[in-house]
């Protein structure tokens, strides 16, 4: 049986952390898109997202607080604002944390409610995200089954951001598997007590960019060392030349190498590294996908937010 949360807490990740990419000098969060940071467009999709309970965003405390008074952003549920820490792994651990009203260390032990809590986490920096995207995701997700729910978006839905007709655009890298090509959104269902790996998914994060061949190589040698991974080394480097390939102009090489890699192997793979039961729920809408990674990607966003905002 289907067993999709009716209603969550979402943790809205503001931080500024050594592994965060600052945009001209500055958080990518706080960048004004229309007068606005982008991170209040977040928090507004989350007030008007019916799945969302309560808000908890972990960042500069003083300086998200006072940037959601100056935006006169209606507060239409609670929202906290939680001091960040040092990286992301801490980050998403305070907010998880501080949705457990009356929580000790270790009362999970006890209390199935602490110990089965699910969290929303995303991250600040998707300003076209929307609240039917949000509850959509949630909607698909069954929490009865697994304890990690990643979100997934098509290209074909990301299409209308690309460079066109001399308009600036985002270009996006897609995962390619045989199902099609997608990439990974900002939306992530977890149960937080769940996951036994939680310091290799800090790492996951810190090496995200795979542009960088260092970070190739080093995220390689972290799934070696990781038990159960060496025999599964093949799909990571599968995914790499494929997305190699597809950069160089060779997609439909891509095309024919991606066959031999069935989403269900990326997520039993992601379940064995988390060592919480995984799984993807696929939403079209697009907003969620579309983040902010450098300075071209941000005047693209600054130009055509409200075109793309309008659907146009």
């Amino acid at each position: 049986m289907n067993m999709t949360p009716d209603c969550v807490d979402a943790i809205l990740m503001c931080g500024e952390g050594a592994a965060s990419r600052p945009v001209l000098g500055n958080s990518k969060i706080f960048l004004p898109v229309n007068g606005k940071p982008i991170f209040i467009y977040v928090l507004d999709a989350l007030l008007r997202a019916s799945r969302v309970r309560r808000v908890f965003i972990v960042g500069n405390k003083q300086r998200i607080e006072s940037l959601i008074e100056a935006s006169g952003q209606s507060l239409s549920k609670p929202v906290n604002v939680l001091t960040q820490g040092d990286n992301l792994l801490d980050n998403v651990w305070r907010g998880f944390i501080s949705t457990l009203d009356g929580y000790v260390e270790g009362a999970q032990n006890n209390n199935p409610d602490f110990n089965d809590r699910v969290i929303l986490a995303l991250a600040g920096d998707s300003p076209l995200i929307t609240s039917g995207e949000i509850d959509d995701f949630i909607a698909g997700a069954d929490m009865g089954k697994y304890d990690y729910v990643i979100g997934l978006t098509p290209a074909s839905s990301l299409a209308r951001f690309r460079p066109s007709d001399g308009k600036p655009g985002i270009r996006m890298s897609s995962f390619h598997l045989r199902e099609g090509l997608f990439r990974i959104s900002n939306l992530h269902l977890a149960r937080p007590f769940a996951f036994r790996n939680r310091e290799v998914v800090l790492k996951m994060y810190e090496m995200r960019y795979q542009r960088s061949f260092s970070n190739v190589l080093r995220f390689a040698r972290s799934l070696l060392a990781t038990p159960g991974w060496r025999g599964r080394i093949w799909l990571y480097l599968g995914l790499q030349t494929c997305l190699t390939l597809s950069r160089m102009g060779l997609a439909g090489v891509a095309d024919i190498l991606r066959r031999l890699i069935p989403a269900s192997s990326a997520i039993s793979a992601v379940s064995q590294i988390t060592g919480a039961r995984a799984d993807i729920v696929i939403t079209t809408h697009g907003g969620a996908a579309l983040d902010i990674d450098n300075e071209s990607d941000y005047r693209a966003m600054t130009q055509m937010f409200d075109q793309w905002r309008d659907g146009r």
